[in-house]
């Protein structure tokens, strides 16, 4: 495959995450009596979706100033072809980077959860 195929298999496939890491932020909008005892009752639902959501917005930066890089190189030399392995190593090193990154306030005891403050003022729901 052509590596700029690739760039863009990979950008959609962070999007794709991006949207449904996010899609229970729409749900507790549109739900909130319905989901809100959900995500209390599960915390690890949150930390997974938090998590996702983190690394996936990071990677996807990356990836669209990639392939800018890679566009601008492409109009540099034009009969140059990008090698497709030291690409995939910057994408893959890049990945394990957000990741380890990502993972960092886990160390310390840090989680996602919805604060049962801002519940009872929102929805006037009590947790």
């Amino acid at each position: 495959r052509n590596i700029s195929n690739l760039v863009y298999l990979w950008m959609i496939t962070v999007d794709i995450i991006t949207c449904t890491s996010a899609f229970h932020f729409g749900i507790g909008r549109l739900f909130p009596v319905m989901a809100t005892p959900f995500f209390l009752r599960y915390p690890g639902f949150c930390n997974v979706f938090g998590f996702l959501y983190n690394i996936s917005s990071r990677l996807s930066v990356f990836l669209v100033a990639l392939q800018s890089i890679l566009r601008s190189l492409s109009l540099v030399y034009p009969f140059r072809v990008p090698r497709k392995r030291i690409i995939v190593k910057i994408i893959v090193l890049m990945g394990i980077v957000n990741m380890v990154q990502a993972t960092i306030p886990y160390w310390r005891s840090k989680t996602y959860h919805y604060d049962r403050y801002v519940l009872l003022l929102q929805y006037g729901i009590v947790a």
